[in-house]
């Protein structure tokens, strides 16, 4: 169940300033939990109610549009994971949290032909562990989305023919002592990654083409790094490297 109320009104194309309201459920990762024995009435999984709200501005203007978005969530039971003292075993707190953010989607395309666009995009939040109102718990990595941005090319080289490069950044996170590491606490070491795509479209055939990770990038992804190098290594596994795919598609 979902309820939505949004507000949107501007006779000018290139400012047009909205604001949101919404409420939906939500529920926790108990699979983590129940994969490790524990049973359903002590980990009281009620869906909880979480308040989105948003407000930003999006327009276009000759060639450009872009779209400019803050936004807020709170919930009053919120979930966090820890692993106990025995490895691969997890236990469920839910306590208030916040989470808020910022994110900016703009697209240019000077010529017919090429088109760029770019979205950085920034996540925080505080929880109030010991229930005192007071908010000032940092939220962990497994909640928590580190800065990232994403730059993106395509290049219509012809009416059958396009090459799609992008680029993404994710930074690092790293907010917590040594001597709290646990699940999502571990610190998160960020990457870069560069994709290629490619398509041609012959009658009803596309033929595709795509290099995944184009450079090589050795790096760990995030949901190793949240449960850090645990559980003699099971989960801390780097991603895969360079990886190509070649497809054909037929359209009926």
């Amino acid at each position: 169940m979902k309820k939505e109320y949004l507000c949107k009104t501007s006779k000018y194309s290139y400012f047009q300033p909205f604001a949101s309201f919404s409420q939906g459920y939500s529920i926790g990762d108990v699979g983590l939990i129940l994969r490790n024995g524990v049973s359903l009435s002590q980990i009281d999984p009620k869906p909880v109610v979480v308040n989105n709200f948003e407000v930003g501005i999006n327009g276009k203007l000759s060639v450009w549009d872009y779209q400019l978005t803050g936004y807020y969530s709170t919930s009053k039971k919120g979930t966090n994971f820890a692993e106990t003292s025995v490895p691969g075993k997890y236990e469920l707190l839910q306590v208030l949290q916040r989470i808020y953010g910022v994110e900016f989607v703009a697209n240019v395309k000077p010529v017919q032909w090429l088109s760029i666009g770019t979205v950085p995009g920034y996540m925080d939040g505080r929880q109030d562990l010991k229930k005192e109102g007071t908010f000032k718990d940092k939220l962990d990595n497994s909640i928590i989305s580190p800065f990232k941005i994403n730059l993106n090319v395509d290049f219509k080289l012809t009416k059958e023919w396009n090459v799609y490069v992008q680029f993404l950044h994710l930074g690092g996170r790293d907010v917590f002592p040594a001597d709290v590491y646990n699940y999502g606490k571990y610190p998160i070491s960020g990457y870069n990654l560069v994709d290629f795509q490619t398509k041609y479209k012959y009658n009803n055939f596309t033929f595709l083409f795509s290099v995944n990770n184009l450079f090589n990038t050795d790096y760990y992804p995030i949901h190793a790094e949240v449960r850090g190098a645990t559980n003699e290594g099971r989960y801390y596994i780097k991603s895969a490297g360079t990886m190509a795919n070649l497809g054909v598609q037929f359209d009926l």
